[in-house]
């Protein structure tokens, strides 16, 4: 499947520089957590792929009797994950530039992965601290 996605940008950028990810975490039927044998470094090049690699969790398909194949996998993306994670309890593709998009997201997904792994608390309420300090 293919498909040209064509997006209208500021006239002030460059012809021929203009670049752009595309997140897709909705809308996606998934059965399970997808594993790749062996591990590439495709996870660990950005954190929109290791939040788009937790989309199941996201969409509520993971069963609550997951087999250990899944819990394996899913922990495995959960630190995955964690690899993006600031000194200051946000989430950023880069060191000390944090992402608010990406730190409510990783909220989100840690959240639910409560359900199923041992998460630090302690992880989680400095997650939450710091988007509380950026609502005010």
């Amino acid at each position: 499947f293919s498909q040209v996605l064509h997006l209208d940008v500021p006239h002030s950028v460059l012809p021929g520089s203009e670049v752009g990810t595309l997140l897709v975490n909705g809308g996606l039927y998934l059965d399970g957590l997808p594993s790749t044998n062996p591990q590439s470094l495709v996870e660990y090049s950005s954190l929109a792929t290791a939040i788009a690699r937790l989309a199941p969790l996201i969409l509520g398909n993971i069963s609550s009797n997951a087999s250990d194949d899944q819990l394996h996998t899913l922990s495995t993306h959960i630190q995955n994950l964690l690899v993006f994670r600031q000194a200051d309890g946000s989430f950023g593709d880069h060191y000390n530039v944090p992402s608010h998009w990406a730190t409510l997201q990783s909220l989100d997904i840690l959240s639910k992965a409560q359900s199923y792994l041992g998460i630090d608390p302690d992880i989680l309420s400095q997650v939450k601290e710091w988007i509380r300090k950026r609502q005010k």
